[in-house]
């Protein structure tokens, strides 16, 4: 596979990117990063492992290598709100350097696995509601979505899992 069609993420991206995404994906051995983060390598900041790895194939590993030497990387200079709110929001490109140990806490864990919080939109969903009149600021909060949340996801912390949310939103960059 040629790097110019693995790297079309439009509707037109070839099969064969997808399965090169699902073996890049299965060969990421940091530990930092939750299986259930993984989306692209191109749109987050974790990579492959490249040296010593007998289980990704050799072509993939050139091109991930060619990619690395060349500096190759995704910048979108104004993506529309829709492909804004798509973009995975874990291990996100534009996170302030340094900043990834902040996805170890327990609040970011509710949201990545009971809240099934994945991309940009999904986080400043959460996040919405704190700015709605109806949302207090305590963990007994009755507001519509806090409710949702303790039922639909068992969510102990709606609130926390907010502020959590609106926190990692915030810990991006601007472009």
């Amino acid at each position: 596979m040629q790097l110019k069609s693995y790297l079309q993420l439009n509707k037109d991206r070839p099969v064969a990117a997808y399965v090169t995404d699902a073996i890049i994906n299965r060969n990421v051995k940091d530990e930092r990063v939750r299986k259930d983060a993984i989306v692209n390598t191109f749109l987050q900041t974790w990579s492959a492992q490249l040296q010593k790895n007998p289980h990704l194939p050799m072509h993939i590993k050139s091109m991930l290598i060619t990619v690395k030497e060349l500096h190759v990387h995704l910048d979108m200079l104004a993506p529309s709100i829709k492909i804004h709110n798509q973009i995975p929001v874990w291990f996100h490109m534009g996170m302030v350097p340094k900043s990834t140990h902040y996805y170890a806490g327990r609040m970011m864990a509710c949201l990545m696995t009971k809240h099934a919080v994945k991309t940009m939109g999904q986080a400043a969903g959460v996040a919405a509601r704190l700015c709605k009149h109806t949302h207090k600021p305590r963990r007994d909060c009755k507001c519509t979505d806090c409710c949702k949340d303790r039922c639909r996801w068992a969510c102990n912390s709606p609130h926390k899992c907010a502020m959590a949310a609106n926190t990692l939103l915030d810990k991006l960059e601007p472009k």
